[in-house]
């Protein structure tokens, strides 16, 4: 859902990437729209995933990827708020801790994913 969220605030009027942290993305050609789009679809893909673990034969490989990726995604923002902080051209701020505690959970999930994979294959 943090993903979706994610997307739906891109796709809201104005430039998010315009905002410290965010203007790293900016810097690499990303957009709000291809952000929007990327965000919803992956947070969308996740909600399915973890449906289809809960509701068919187990399917934890499913989950295991979308962790990871999620993971992906919360560390790369994390990191895009660090920087500015230590190289001093952004004041603190709790973006980048927020970001990491997230893409931390994910690799938990991973974890946890991949422990009922190898669960499932015995």
């Amino acid at each position: 859902m943090v993903l979706v969220g994610f997307g739906i605030s891109f796709s809201l009027p104005g430039e998010t990437l315009s905002v410290d942290g965010y203007h790293v993305l900016a810097d690499i050609g990303l957009t709000d729209f291809y952000l929007a789009m990327f965000m919803t679809i992956l947070g969308v893909l996740r909600l399915v995933a973890l449906y289809i673990n809960g509701s068919w034969k187990r399917t934890p490989t499913i989950r295991m990827y979308g962790a990871i990726v999620g993971a992906a995604v919360f560390m790369s923002f994390a990191v895009g708020f660090f920087l500015p902080i230590v190289t001093k051209t952004m004041p603190p701020n709790t973006a980048w801790g927020t970001y990491l505690i997230l893409a931390l959970w994910d690799i938990y999930a991973s974890y946890k994913a991949g422990n009922d994979v190898r669960a499932t294959r015995k």
